[in-house]
C-alpha cells in the first residue's frame, strides 16, 4: 500500500472511531443522567466544543511542528487512552449527578 493511501486510510479510520467515541460517551453519560435530551446535547456539546478547541489550538501551533503527522498520530493515541479511561473517570460524577437529579429534576434548565 503506499503511503498516500496509508495516510488516507488512517484519517478514514480516525474520524469512524472519533464517531465510536461519541457513541461510547453518549452510553456512559446515560448511565449516569438517564436517557434524556440533556444527555444527548451534553455529550454533543463536549464533542463539538472539543473539535473546536483543539482546531483553534492546534491551529496556532501546527505551523511549527516539524512532522505534522507524527504529531497528529501522538495526539490520536493521547485521544485512545482517554477515551480507555473515560468510565473509570466518570465514576465519581455519579454521585454528583445523582444528587442533582433528585434536588433538581423539575428544573431542566438549572439541570
Amino acid at each position: 500500500m503506499s503511503r498516500r493511501l496509508t495516510i488516507f486510510v488512517l484519517f478514514f479510520l480516525s474520524g469512524a472511531l472519533g464517531l465510536l467515541y461519541e457513541i461510547t460517551w453518549m452510553r456512559q453519560f446515560r448511565i449516569i443522567m438517564g436517557n434524556t435530551v440533556h444527555t444527548s446535547a451534553t455529550v454533543l456539546t463536549a464533542f463539538m466544543g472539543g473539535l473546536a478547541l483543539g482546531s483553534f489550538l492546534a491551529g496556532r501551533v501546527v505551523d511549527r511542528v516539524r512532522h505534522p503527522l507524527r504529531a497528529y498520530g501522538v495526539l490520536e493515541l493521547l485521544v485512545g487512552a482517554y477515551a480507555l479511561l473515560l468510565p473509570v473517570l466518570m465514576l465519581p460524577a455519579d454521585p454528583l449527578y445523582g444528587w442533582l437529579y433528585r434536588h433538581f429534576a423539575d428544573q431542566a434548565g438549572v439541570l
